[in-house]
């Protein structure tokens, strides 16, 4: 409630989410939960996760855009310690193994798009006209979401990739497999990696969210859902 004067100044709510939420895990809260040996290089992973929000990115790429030595369990283990903190997930990838989704390269979801945009120097209009990253907030909100909801109901988060088809989200609840396209344009590329992930895992349910009206499943079984419905209930889909 202390915050509601700065809902609107952009750089008045950027500065108390670095220094009144951000800084005060990073400096004091994780620091208290366990012991951290560099401090400099679990905020740099955290920085550079902000900078990949939505994006699979793999520990070895981390580690070439660090500045603090360190090793590829040391990230790893910095990025659990984030998320326990509430501040983001590494999804891993589905395979139906759980030694090989273990071994993934993760998929970084930030746990609100607050976290995001306080650490960047782009207005909110400066944003929205960059189609790219735009999409990326857009596919990071939806994660964020789910991340949340599933967790309550005691199942996990994933994402499936196979050479260059991804399934943005892909997860269980009892015996019924969901994967989750999320597009803010060009809602037929989601059809593709759908209907791949389809031929391997036959009882997956598909859906694909994105800014347009909900409507009807499709010859394929792809079921289309708007951002705003889905994100007002999960059970729009299960």
């Amino acid at each position: 409630p202390g915050a509601l004067p700065l809902r609107n100044s952009e750089e008045g709510w950027g500065k108390y989410i670095r220094d009144s939420l951000i800084e005060t895990v990073l400096s004091k809260d994780l620091l208290l939960m366990t012991p951290v040996s560099k401090p400099a290089l679990l905020r740099q992973v955290f920085g550079l996760s902000v900078s990949y929000p939505a994006q699979i990115i793999s520990y070895q790429k981390m580690l070439g855009q660090l500045q603090e030595a360190g090793n590829a369990s040391t990230v790893a283990n910095y990025i659990t310690l984030l998320s326990n903190a509430f501040l983001l997930s590494g999804l891993e990838k589905y395979s139906g193994s759980t030694i090989k989704q273990r071994s993934s390269s993760p998929k970084l979801i930030l746990s609100d798009n607050a976290l995001i945009s306080a650490m960047t120097a782009n207005s909110f209009n400066d944003t929205k006209n960059n189609a790219s990253f735009w999409g990326r907030l857009v596919e990071n909100a939806i994660g964020a979401h789910l991340s949340r909801m599933l967790s309550e109901k005691g199942a996990s988060l994933l994402y499936w990739r196979e050479r260059q088809l991804e399934v943005d989200f892909v997860f269980s609840v009892g015996q019924k497999l969901y994967a989750i396209e999320v597009k803010t344009a060009k809602e037929k590329e989601a059809v593709r990696p759908l209907l791949t992930f389809k031929q391997k895992y036959k009882n997956a349910l598909l859906f694909v969210i994105s800014p347009k009206e909900s409507h009807d499943t499709d010859e394929n079984g792809i079921c289309f859902v708007s951002i705003e419905k889905f994100l007002l209930s999960l059970d729009t889909i299960l």
